[in-house]
């Protein structure tokens, strides 16, 4: 029940080739030939020499993974393989698993696990026969995850010595296969894989004893723990194969008529150096308010000390940057408990707006948009001005922009441009009209582009 550990095998398995012979297995039915038979067996992108192949009497394989198949003889103590063997065969048969090929090399896919045997029989122009017999371990897909103490689980004892059962499931541990797990342990998720304070057999029933908090902060303070575990299985044919679980938390009691949430919470895309508030309403079951709190910073953490309930709804909403939304989230305190919750999200989903600081100019004098965005601010390195199709210069002035323009009687201006959380600035245009010593804007229309 406990295993650990990342391995490539099959990347590894790339540069590896096998040569598969079996000793005692080979024989002649006749003496008159010294010819015989081997296999050679290397992934299916291996590319190097296979006269540089060591010999093995078995091949380890992953589920899935093409080889490459070569049919070869040794004649007179040189070892001949792939098209070099033709001039010595009359005839060549395969038998893998079941499946029967009849040609010097092959690709062939094990898309099965277990444990696979095969032979190859070659047949000389003499009727001479030699044979051999090659054997294949496919290995299953190795997996582990963590049962128990599960992510979230907030009810470990802070007071007494116990004895907290670490449990968790794996998979893929072929027969040929041994696997050890090693335990991984900290109240930091950043060093959870520091390094491991145990290693086990990942079927021995596995716990911790003792205390897990001083008792000087166990009453008003709930600690949190991370862990993990990696999955290292190896054999006597293979590679170090490996995996691991995901770091999960869990979290001890609180020893208090109170219990504590903690719900973090961001301003997606908040850029502006400006100060962002926002409102925690606290809602019991029935409807009933029971407190409203202020929250300061585009990125923080609402802690709070709250009775035992059920159904407890929290509503978050931006005090001063109205464009900024967030669901809100409903859930149950158990008692003695320190909820840590999921972060939840402030979305802006509102384009920001455009419009003329004035609707006549002296002409020549130049002109003025302002360029609203109450959420995420606008993006200044998006905005584009363009009139009459043709893209003019532009000064960036809180709150918006100020151009100059050459037009003579009547154009049609487009001011582009997106906030930082994306959102398109209005696809509309704006007429530009030149009366006499006045330039006049008026709009929004339709843009000519739709």
């Amino acid at each position: 029940m406990n295993k650990i550990f990342f391995t490539a095998t099959l990347l590894a398995s790339l540069f590896l080739g096998f040569v598969l012979s079996s000793c005692g297995d080979d024989y002649l039915a006749s003496n008159t030939t010294t010819m015989r038979a081997f296999v050679m067996a290397v992934p299916d992108r291996y590319a190097g020499n296979l006269g540089n192949i060591p010999v093995q009497e078995y091949i380890y394989v992953e589920q899935n993974q093409s080889v490459k198949m070569y049919a070869g003889v040794i004649l007179d103590n040189n070892q001949y393989f792939g098209d070099d063997i033709i001039p010595f065969y009359k005839s060549i048969t395969w038998e893998i698993d079941g499946e029967t090929f009849n040609l010097p090399y092959f690709r062939y896919t094990l898309k099965t696990t277990g444990h696979k045997y095969g032979s190859l029989t070659l047949v000389d122009y003499l009727d001479d026969t030699t044979h051999t017999k090659f054997e294949f371990f496919v290995n299953t897909p190795n997996k582990i995850s963590i049962d128990f103490p599960f992510d979230g689980y907030n009810q470990v004892d802070p007071e007494n010595s116990q004895t907290l059962p670490l449990k968790w499931t794996t998979s893929g541990i072929d027969e040929w296969e041994t696997a050890t797990c090693k335990v991984y342990f900290s109240t930091d998720w950043d060093k959870v894989w520091k390094s491991p304070i145990a290693e086990v057999d990942c079927f021995d029933d596995v716990a911790m004893s003792g205390r897990l908090v001083d008792p000087a902060i166990a009453i008003e303070t709930s600690v949190t723990y991370y862990w993990g575990v990696k999955l290292e299985v190896s054999s006597n044919f293979q590679e170090t194969n490996s995996d691991s679980t995901d770091i999960v938390a869990f979290s001890t009691k609180i020893n208090s008529p109170l219990s504590k949430i903690n719900l973090p919470y961001t301003f997606n895309n908040y850029r502006s150096k400006e100060y962002i508030y926002a409102e925690a309403t606290l809602v019991a079951a029935n409807g009933d308010t029971l407190e409203v709190d202020t929250l300061l910073g585009s990125s923080n953490n609402y802690i709070k000390r709250i009775a035992p309930q059920s159904n407890l709804k929290i509503i978050l909403r931006s005090l001063n940057r109205k464009e900024y939304k967030a669901d809100s989230v409903i859930f149950d305190v158990p008692e003695n408990t320190a909820l840590n919750l999921d972060r939840m999200i402030f979305n802006d989903i509102t384009p920001p707006q455009a419009a003329p600081a004035n609707e006549r100019y002296n002409y020549g004098e130049g002109i003025g948009f302002y360029i609203y965005d109450d959420g995420s601010g606008m993006n200044a390195n998006t905005i584009t001005t363009v009139i009459d199709k043709d893209t003019i210069a532009h000064d960036n002035m809180t709150p918006g922009i100020f151009f100059h323009t050459s037009c003579k009687s009547e154009c049609t201006l487009h001011i582009y441009g997106q906030d930082y959380a994306g959102n398109n600035l209005p696809n509309v245009d704006w007429k530009l009209t030149r009366e006499n010593n006045y330039l006049f804007v008026t709009g929004p229309f339709k843009s000519e582009d739709n």
